[in-house]
């Protein structure tokens, strides 16, 4: 990871998109712990691009900072990231006070 660029964020596709299986990760829980430390030491926050629930999972628990789009989360993976204050800006499924919550502890 090239974190000399002085970037504000970085992303992390943590499952496939909607053009393939939404669930499929495509890093080891362990590769998102090692981004995750990498740009944390640089003072950089790391966002999750996961849809499914085990994507999620996984990236919350190593540490991300966001959630970006979760299509696929269950209410017990919001339950999670609320409690960590993990902020997920694409919500559409009307969980919008999880998602002012951890705005706010973001902030």
């Amino acid at each position: 990871m090239n974190t000399a660029r002085k970037v504000d964020w970085i992303k992390i596709f943590v499952t496939e998109g909607l053009d393939g299986d939404p669930s499929r990760m495509q890093f080891t829980e362990t590769d998102i712990v090692a981004t995750v430390e990498e740009a944390t030491a640089s003072g950089i926050p790391v966002q999750a691009h996961a849809l499914g629930d085990e994507g999620a999972q996984a990236a919350i628990r190593a540490g991300v900072r966001s959630i970006e789009h979760g299509s696929y989360m269950t209410d017990t993976t919001l339950a999670i990231m609320n409690g960590k204050g993990v902020y997920e800006p694409y919500r559409d499924r009307g969980r919008a006070s999880y998602v002012s919550q951890a705005t706010a502890a973001c902030s």
